[in-house]
């Protein structure tokens, strides 16, 4: 669920562990819902946080961890039902100018579940926002918070081989 994440459509939540490691999940999906909750009683709709800015950092995140096409698929069918302009040419633009920093599977040698334990989502979110034109730092998700602020309380753990420094990526773009 990177790019999801990513666009707002879930609440990327550093301690939000990958299902597959952790069977209880579905109990912490639950234990969410305040997050949820808040925006049905303001009246905050998918259309507020799904924009064409956030599909643009889920372009951004799936340059930046060598995702898979279905992402690619996804998002345009995402943009497509929101009435959203992008095509195929964003993806290419985007993925020029983002540098491969996530060392994971099929391509590399890890796993979402090594993501999380390096420091998750939000590692790659506040590496990203290392450099100016990769995402956009203001947009919010679907409980408010806003890409900066997730990646602000990111916690990597040291000495992580997952996602590599901005500085220092596996591939430039």
């Amino acid at each position: 669920g990177e790019p999801p994440t990513r666009i707002g459509e879930y609440a990327p939540d550093p301690d939000n562990p990958p299902g597959d490691i952790d069977p209880t999940q579905t109990v912490f999906i639950a234990d969410l819902g305040i997050g949820y909750d808040q925006p049905i009683a303001l009246d905050y709709r998918p259309s507020s946080f799904v924009t064409r800015r956030a599909l643009e950092n889920g372009i951004a995140s799936i340059a930046a961890t060598g995702g898979s096409t279905n992402g690619v698929l996804h998002l345009l069918g995402i943009a497509h039902e929101f009435g959203i302009d992008l095509d195929i040419d964003a993806f290419g633009a985007i993925a020029d100018r983002t540098p491969l920093i996530a060392d994971l599977r099929p391509g590399g040698r890890y796993t979402a579940s090594d993501l999380y334990d390096a420091g998750g989502v939000g590692l790659v979110m506040r590496e990203l926002l290392r450099r100016d034109d990769l995402l956009h730092a203001e947009e919010r998700t679907v409980d408010g918070q806003t890409i900066a602020e997730i990646a602000g309380r990111v916690t990597e753990t040291d000495g992580q081989p997952v996602i590599h420094s901005i500085d220092a990526p596996l591939k430039p773009t």
